[in-house]
Protein backbone atom coordinates (compact mmCIF):
# COMPACT_ATOMS: atom_id res chain seq x y z
CA UNK A 1 0.00 0.00 0.00
CA UNK A 2 1.37 3.63 -1.10
CA UNK A 3 2.21 6.08 1.52
CA UNK A 4 -0.38 8.87 0.51
CA UNK A 5 -0.27 11.21 3.49
CA UNK A 6 1.18 14.56 2.38
CA UNK A 7 4.20 15.72 3.11
CA UNK A 8 3.74 19.38 4.09
CA UNK A 9 5.67 21.59 6.58
CA UNK A 10 2.81 24.50 5.59
CA UNK A 11 -1.01 24.99 6.25
CA UNK A 12 -2.45 22.68 4.09
CA UNK A 13 -4.56 24.00 1.58
CA UNK A 14 -8.50 24.71 2.43
CA UNK A 15 -8.98 21.69 -0.50
CA UNK A 16 -6.87 19.26 1.55
CA UNK A 17 -8.76 20.11 4.79
CA UNK A 18 -12.08 19.18 3.05
CA UNK A 19 -10.25 15.94 2.50
CA UNK A 20 -9.61 15.34 6.02
CA UNK A 21 -6.37 16.13 6.73
CA UNK A 22 -5.32 17.51 10.27
CA UNK A 23 -2.60 19.52 10.90
CA UNK A 24 -0.52 19.81 14.28
CA UNK A 25 2.22 22.44 14.08
CA UNK A 26 5.62 21.81 15.66
CA UNK A 27 6.48 24.76 17.47
CA UNK A 28 8.62 26.50 20.09
CA UNK A 29 6.77 30.04 20.79
CA UNK A 30 6.89 31.59 17.59
CA UNK A 31 9.04 29.28 16.03
CA UNK A 32 8.15 26.27 13.68
CA UNK A 33 10.52 22.88 13.77
CA UNK A 34 8.23 21.10 11.35
CA UNK A 35 4.63 19.66 10.90
CA UNK A 36 2.62 16.54 11.59
CA UNK A 37 -0.18 15.93 8.70
CA UNK A 38 -2.61 13.32 9.87
CA UNK A 39 -4.81 11.73 7.23
CA UNK A 40 -6.78 8.69 8.11
CA UNK A 41 -4.65 6.41 9.86
CA UNK A 42 -1.28 7.94 7.84
CA UNK A 43 0.59 10.09 9.32
CA UNK A 44 3.96 12.28 8.30
CA UNK A 45 6.35 14.31 10.45
CA UNK A 46 8.10 16.62 8.00
CA UNK A 47 11.07 18.90 9.33
CA UNK A 48 11.20 22.50 8.55
CA UNK A 49 13.98 21.93 6.56
CA UNK A 50 15.59 18.70 5.83
CA UNK A 51 17.94 17.23 8.75
CA UNK A 52 20.90 14.34 8.62
CA UNK A 53 19.44 11.59 9.39
CA UNK A 54 22.78 9.67 10.43
CA UNK A 55 23.26 11.74 13.79
CA UNK A 56 22.27 11.02 17.62
CA UNK A 57 18.86 13.03 17.84
CA UNK A 58 17.73 11.62 14.42
CA UNK A 59 18.47 7.97 14.04
CA UNK A 60 19.79 7.48 17.89
CA UNK A 61 16.90 9.32 19.41
CA UNK A 62 13.90 9.37 17.10
CA UNK A 63 14.56 6.22 15.99
CA UNK A 64 15.79 4.04 18.57
CA UNK A 65 14.18 5.28 22.07
CA UNK A 66 10.85 6.76 20.29
CA UNK A 67 9.91 4.90 17.13
CA UNK A 68 10.97 1.23 17.46
CA UNK A 69 9.80 1.18 20.97
CA UNK A 70 6.06 2.49 19.56
CA UNK A 71 6.37 -0.05 17.33
CA UNK A 72 6.62 -2.68 19.57
CA UNK A 73 4.49 -1.67 21.76
CA UNK A 74 1.33 -1.54 19.09
CA UNK A 75 2.85 -3.70 15.81
CA UNK A 76 0.42 -2.63 13.86
CA UNK A 77 2.12 0.67 13.57
CA UNK A 78 4.35 0.78 11.11
CA UNK A 79 6.62 3.45 9.89
CA UNK A 80 9.91 4.45 7.74
CA UNK A 81 12.21 7.15 6.97
CA UNK A 82 11.86 9.27 3.98
CA UNK A 83 15.69 10.27 2.77
CA UNK A 84 17.68 12.14 0.18
CA UNK A 85 20.93 12.46 0.17
CA UNK A 86 21.46 11.37 4.13
CA UNK A 87 18.83 14.06 4.61
CA UNK A 88 14.87 13.25 6.72
CA UNK A 89 12.34 14.46 4.14
CA UNK A 90 10.02 12.80 6.39
CA UNK A 91 8.81 10.34 8.85
CA UNK A 92 5.84 8.08 7.80
CA UNK A 93 3.92 6.59 9.95
CA UNK A 94 0.76 3.91 9.42
CA UNK A 95 -1.85 2.76 11.77
CA UNK A 96 -4.09 3.50 14.66
CA UNK A 97 -2.16 6.22 16.78
CA UNK A 98 -4.56 7.54 19.68
CA UNK A 99 -4.28 11.84 20.77
CA UNK A 100 -1.95 10.98 23.17
CA UNK A 101 0.57 8.89 20.86
CA UNK A 102 0.29 11.81 18.14
CA UNK A 103 1.35 14.45 21.11
CA UNK A 104 4.07 12.14 22.75
CA UNK A 105 5.37 11.74 19.10
CA UNK A 106 4.96 15.61 17.96
CA UNK A 107 7.01 16.78 21.42
CA UNK A 108 9.47 14.54 20.15
CA UNK A 109 9.56 15.61 17.11
CA UNK A 110 10.29 19.41 18.04
CA UNK A 111 12.56 18.51 20.04
CA UNK A 112 14.91 15.98 17.94
CA UNK A 113 14.75 18.99 15.02
CA UNK A 114 14.76 22.04 16.90
CA UNK A 115 18.29 20.71 18.48
CA UNK A 116 19.22 19.46 15.13
CA UNK A 117 18.99 22.79 13.90
CA UNK A 118 21.06 24.26 16.61
CA UNK A 119 23.56 21.85 15.79
CA UNK A 120 24.23 22.58 11.94
CA UNK A 121 24.59 26.94 13.18
CA UNK A 122 27.83 25.33 15.39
Amino acid sequence: MAWTVPRLKDQASPEQVKAGLRQRPLLKGLQSYGMINIQGNQVSIVPERPVKVDTPLINGFLRVRVLEPLQRKHPEITYMFEEANGQLIAILLRGPLQDHQLKELASAARWAFERSFENEKE
